[in-house]
């Protein structure tokens, strides 16, 4: 994924309904505040969810 301008790239690879971030071949993921998230490691996984 790109973000609308261009700045970023995140790439994952999908596994059924698990994305997993390709942190070597993204931009690098950085809090702006450590208190309000966490970070984004290599093989984060993120589930699909429809709406």
């Amino acid at each position: 994924m790109i973000t609308h301008d261009g700045r970023y790239k995140y790439v994952f690879q999908v596994d059924g309904d698990i994305l997993l971030f390709k942190e070597n071949e993204s931009s690098a993921v950085n809090l702006t505040d450590d208190r309000f998230g966490i970070n984004i490691t290599d093989k984060a996984e993120f589930k699909l969810k429809e709406n």
